[in-house]
C-alpha cells in the first residue's frame, strides 16, 4: 500500500503540468476549508438549540420560583386576614399609570364593593395607598409616595403623637404637624390613626428613620421608612371596613 502510494505520488509530481497540479492543490484545500465551514455551520446550530434549550430551563426555573413566592405570600397573608376584624377584597396589581409611576391599577372594582377612600395593603396590613377612582371591575390606588398624598397617622407606642403623612417629591414620606413637646424617636413604628374615615386605626405605614427639628417652629417632622419597595408589589388587599 505504501509503494503503491509513493509511485502515484511520484506520477502527480513528474508527469502533471504545473498547472494541473495547482488545480489538484486546490481543489485539495477547498474541500478541506469547505469542511471546516461545515462542521463550524454545524456546531454553532448545536450552541443555538443548547442555548434555547436552556432559556427555556432558566424561564421555567423562574415561573416555578415566582409561583412558589407568590403562593407563600398569599397563604401568610390569607392567614393574617383570617386572624383580624377586617372585610377585605384581594387584588391584583394589573398596571402603573405610564405617566404616573405612584399610581397603580388593580383587578377589583365597585362589582367587588370597593370605593374612593379605602385602605389598600400590602403584606399583612401594610398600608401603601387609597382608592381613588372606581371602575366596575378595576380601580386606581394613589401611592402613599405620590405627591399630595396625606394620611392621619400616630406613633404605635400607648401614648402615641399624631401627625399627618405627606410626600415629598413623590419620593419619600414624612410625618408632619408633629408639636415640638411631643418625643418622637428613630425606629419608633408610625401606623394608621383611625381619625380618617375608612382607614381603620393599627395598619401599619413605615418607620421613622429621621427627625427634623428646627429652632423656633411650631412643629416637627419626621422622615418615615415604609419596609419595602411598593415597586414590588404584586398582590394587594383593599379593607372594606
Amino acid at each position: 500500500m505504501f509503494l503503491l502510494f509513493l509511485i502515484l505520488w511520484l506520477l502527480v509530481n513528474r508527469l502533471l503540468p504545473a498547472s494541473a497540479k495547482t488545480i489538484v492543490n486546490w481543489q485539495a484545500k477547498f474541500f478541506q476549508t469547505s469542511s471546516q465551514i461545515f462542521k463550524a455551520v454545524s456546531l454553532m446550530e448545536e450552541n443555538d438549540k443548547l442555548r434555547e434549550k436552556l432559556a427555556a430551563i432558566n424561564v421555567d426555573y423562574s415561573r416555578l420560583n415566582s409561583l412558589a413566592t407568590e403562593n407563600d405570600y398569599l397563604k401568610k397573608e390569607l392567614n393574617f386576614l383570617d386572624n383580624s376584624d377586617y372585610h377585605y377584597q384581594s387584588a391584583l396589581v394589573i398596571a402603573r399609570l405610564p405617566f404616573n409611576q405612584q399610581q397603580i391599577i388593580i383587578n377589583a372594582g365597585a362589582a367587588s364593593g370597593l370605593r374612593a377612600g379605602l385602605a389598600v395593603t400590602f403584606n399583612q396590613g401594610v398600608m401603601i395607598g387609597k382608592i381613588i377612582k372606581v371602575e366596575e371591575n378595576s380601580a386606581v390606588v394613589s401611592l402613599l409616595t405620590e405627591n399630595n398624598s396625606q394620611l392621619a397617622v400616630t406613633t404605635a407606642a400607648l401614648s402615641g403623637t399624631n401627625g399627618l403623612l405627606k410626600s415629598r417629591t413623590g419620593l419619600n414620606v414624612f410625618m408632619e404637624l408633629i408639636p415640638q413637646d411631643k418625643n418622637v424617636a428613630v425606629g419608633e413604628m408610625v401606623i394608621t390613626s383611625g381619625l380618617e374615615k375608612d382607614i381603620p386605626r393599627g395598619l401599619a405605614v413605615g418607620k421613622i428613620s429621621q427627625v427634623e427639628s428646627g429652632a423656633g417652629q411650631i412643629f416637627k417632622s419626621a422622615k418615615v421608612d415604609p419596609p419595602f419597595d411598593y415597586d414590588s408589589i404584586l398582590w394587594v388587599t383593599v379593607i372594606k371596613s
